[in-house]
């Protein structure tokens, strides 16, 4: 059970149904594909573990966090969506 505190750093909560969820609060951290990909592997601790999570990344968004464009990057509708993606597989991401 989350406290109020907890629920306003986690990015889907406050993305949810915005359409520019980083001018509504979204942790700067992860704010781009780059620092997503970077909390996620450091999360995961595993290239193997980090390949399987990106493949469900990829069938769920069609947005791969090994290569990405520049534009998908910072895109803030497809951030929105590959953090989507992961907090329904159980990952969240805090600022800091």
């Amino acid at each position: 059970m989350e406290t109020g505190d907890e629920a306003s750093l986690h990015p889907l909560k406050e993305a949810r149904g915005h359409p520019y969820p980083h001018s509504r609060g979204v942790r700067e951290s992860v704010s781009n594909l780059e620092r997503i990909k970077n909390e996620l592997l450091a999360q995961l601790r595993s290239d193997s573990k980090f390949s399987f999570v990106n493949t469900r990344v990829i069938l769920r968004t069609g947005v791969n966090l090994r290569e990405y464009t520049l534009e998908e990057a910072h895109d803030p509708v497809v951030v929105a969506r590959v953090l989507k993606a992961l907090g329904e597989q159980g990952f969240t991401f805090h600022g800091g």
